[in-house]
């Protein structure tokens, strides 16, 4: 299944910092647009967007035209509105918002709306499947028949890299790169540690293999992956 596509209009670079980021490590497609004005060309072209996050105090009148062609392409939209616009808010969702958030929005919050509003559209891209493992994207949780692997943060990320790219090796400096951030420096003894906590943990043999000499691959092609 192809990732969910979230458009982004913000021009915070705080807030697209923590939200876009965020939603990218958990595995969303984010369009993000700053400026509004080559906004609806765009959407003419792609209009194939699951969400829309939408900074309604940086469009201001255009924010209720973009919402009724959202409404029109059954595109669910959260509005964004700083402390003092809450007159928007209620023009907003009266204009067909699913939703609005006050900004500067925690991001468990709009994590937990943005899940709700793709359950209820149908669009639930946040659960991977390998073998009998099974990742929740949302609450960052993976169990095996039914049974909670606790997992720490990195071991969860890096597990989550390991299925996105099945059946092909990752070398060491990539893993550094993609789950540790792309500033971080330290040893590549770290990614060869949390690998074998990792085995250890999932339980299943053979799912992830040393690549002698280049790094490490997860094995699954007997059944695939779902939700990817």
């Amino acid at each position: 299944m192809a990732r969910n596509m979230i458009l982004v209009i913000e021009n915070d670079r705080e807030l697209l910092d923590t939200v876009v980021i965020g939603l990218r490590r958990l595995g969303f497609e984010c369009i993000v647009y700053d400026n509004p004005k080559k906004l609806f060309d765009s959407l003419m072209c792609c209009p194939n967007y699951d969400l829309a996050l939408i900074n309604i105090s940086l469009l201001k009148a255009e924010a209720f035209e973009l919402l009724t062609y959202m409404r029109q392409h059954s595109i669910p939209a959260i509005c964004m509105r700083d402390q003092e616009d809450i007159h928007f808010e209620i023009e907003a969702l009266q204009a067909g918002a699913e939703d609005c958030v006050t900004k500067p929005a925690d991001f468990g919050i709009l994590l937990a709306r943005i899940e709700k509003i793709l359950r209820c559209n149908g669009n639930p891209n946040h659960v991977i499947y390998i073998r009998d493992i099974v990742l929740n994207l949302f609450s960052q949780t993976a169990t095996r028949n039914g049974r909670e692997i606790l997992l720490k943060p990195k071991e969860f990320d890096l597990l989550v890299l390991l299925v996105k790219n099945k059946n092909r090796t990752l070398n060491r400096e990539e893993i550094l790169n993609k789950v540790w951030e792309t500033d971080y420096f330290g040893e590549t003894h770290t990614v060869d540690s949390h690998i074998s906590s990792l085995r250890k943990k999932l339980g299943v043999k053979d799912l992830i293999k040393t690549i002698y000499g280049r790094g490490y691959r997860l094995e699954d092609k007997e059944r695939g992956i779902n939700g990817v």
